[in-house]
């Protein structure tokens, strides 16, 4: 086998993409690859656009992220399927596969792993090739943010339904399970389903004739329904042996799980991916990015307050090292061309040799997923206040409840975000956000249970929800039980050292009964 095929054809792609781009390039206002229309209309230096850009996306994704993190919590009821207010994903599940909560002791980690990882990303930087190292980083971001942009657009898509329609979107379930009715191979469609579905549709005929008063054709169609029920009937047994029975549960090995979110989701994830590659645009890359970052906050939950304090208090000291401490942070935000960070093009910068630099504003996704991962914890504890409060009432998404931490933690996130990019403004050199964005963020927090006379509720709440409270419940009366049992154990072992004991005695009596009776 010929190995330089691979390298060839690769060439060929990159020769492709290339060629592809400089054709672009010259629909660059339509295509809004930069903002060059834009600037001489405005009445202010255009660089403060770019700002006013980031800030607006940063503070949607993180708003976004956080009530995409919405559950039942402990302190509601179960939802009120009779209630006005409910709606199928009232009772949605969380899959626990697809969600990890973060405790403290892993907290105090997440500086080392990160600067482990920054670090190493660096290293390979150095003495690797750069191409290589890119491709390496596209292909897996490309797995990572297709998935992701499936999954965000399925929870926009159910979002939307239910918000403006109060309705649902289709939902499948493909099980794997053990065949015992030995079955030929090969794919039998659903045939009740058919049939229920050719069902519903000759009733919408039967009823449109009727209004129609179209009486021959009403009177054709029932004596088709006619024909149709002698005939299933006589081949009632056939059908039997064709159609599946009910899977019982002990028998599945997994289920797959879709809605029409998904199955839109992922070929469009795919197509925006394959886009961001060959166009490098700022949109499709900030698209993607946000979709990381949404169902990063989605996946990753933190468990307390005690847990978030910690995370934001590391990295405001991990980011001030990596930004001011060494040039890491900014060589591999700068070398690695893969949506972890968000873009928007600033005016461009006119050297001494004439030439005309393009450059971006950029904001790294940490910047908005750290803050977004505390602030999502916010908004669950207003959640969980205020069904606490008002005690009995049933759980529904579309029922309003005020957000005191939430809106005014989002508030300091965005003074955070201005005091950043002011300060980068004026001296002219990149700052690590974090370092303005966790104090404020944390101060802001603690104001306001300070304000509401609610710091010991903060420090103790614990965000689990009813899987996670069962699931402690039964640890907690299983450790109930063992002690239990041990004891059982032991005032057993007791009773048995006690019944040996008295036997012991006894038979030493009678031992000096028999001794006495033979001395006589």
């Amino acid at each position: 086998m010929n190995l330089t095929i691979v390298p060839d054809f690769l060439g060929l792609l990159n020769q492709s993409v290339n060629i592809t781009r400089s054709h672009l390039e010259n629909y660059n206002d339509y295509l809004l690859y930069d903002l060059d229309f834009l600037w001489s209309h405005l009445p202010f230096p255009p660089v403060y656009f770019t700002y006013y850009v980031i800030v607006v996306l940063a503070v949607c994704i993180v708003a976004a992220s956080s009530f995409a993190t919405i559950r039942k919590p402990t302190s509601a009821e179960p939802a009120d399927k009779q209630s006005p207010l409910y709606h199928p994903l009232d009772d949605a599940k969380v899959n626990p596969f697809q969600s990890q909560t973060l405790e403290a002791s892993e907290a105090y980690l997440m500086p080392v792993i990160g600067g482990i990882s920054l670090v190493s990303i660096y290293m390979a930087f150095k003495y690797f090739s750069a191409s290589n190292i890119q491709v390496i980083f596209s292909v897996y971001f490309a797995l990572v943010s297709s998935v992701s942009y499936a999954n965000v657009f399925s929870l926009s898509l159910q979002s939307a339904a239910r918000v403006f329609f109060n309705a649902t979107i289709p939902h499948w379930r493909i099980s794997f399970a053990i065949d015992n009715e030995h079955h030929c191979a090969g794919i039998e469609p659903g045939l009740s389903l058919l049939e229920k579905e050719e069902a519903r549709e000759r009733k919408e005929k039967k009823e449109k004739l009727q209004r129609k008063g179209d009486l021959k054709k009403l009177e054709k169609i029932e004596q088709e329904e006619r024909i149709e029920q002698e005939l299933n009937k006589a081949e009632e047994d056939v059908v039997k042996e064709v159609i599946p029975s009910t899977i019982a549960s002990d028998e599945q090995y997994f289920n797959l799980f879709l809605s029409l979110g998904e199955v839109l989701g992922l070929p469009s994830g795919i197509s925006l991916v394959a886009l961001q590659y060959v166009t490098k645009h700022w949109i499709l890359s900030n698209i993607l990015g946000a979709a990381v970052a949404v169902q990063g906050v989605r996946t990753l939950r933190l468990d307390s307050f005690k847990t978030g304090f910690i995370m934001l208090l590391g990295l405001f000291l991990y980011d001030i090292y990596f930004v001011f401490g060494t040039d890491v942070m900014v060589t591999v935000a700068t070398k690695l061309d893969i949506p972890i960070k968000l873009e928007v093009p600033r005016p461009p910068l006119e050297e001494a040799a004439g030439k005309v630099m393009r450059s971006t504003a950029m904001l790294g996704l940490g910047d908005i997923v750290v803050p977004a991962l505390f602030l999502s914890l916010c908004l669950r504890f207003d959640l969980y206040s205020f069904y606490k409060k008002n005690k009995g009432l049933s759980f529904h998404l579309a029922r309003p409840y005020s957000k005191p931490y939430f809106i005014w933690g989002l508030v300091a996130y965005t003074l955070g975000l201005v005091v950043t990019i002011v300060v980068m403004h004026i001296f002219q050199a990149g700052q690590p956000a974090l370092l303005y964005l966790c104090p404020a963020i944390a101060a802001t927090t603690l104001l306001v249970g300070y304000v509401r006379g609610e710091l010991g509720e903060l420090y103790a709440f614990s965000d689990i929800d009813d899987n996670e409270q069962r699931e402690r419940s039964r640890e907690e009366r299983r450790k109930a039980i063992e002690a239990r049992i041990k004891e059982e154990k032991k005032a057993a072992a007791e009773k048995q050292e006690k019944v040996h004991e008295v036997s012991e005695e006894e038979e030493e009596e009678s031992e000096e009964v028999i001794d006495i009776e033979e001395s006589d």
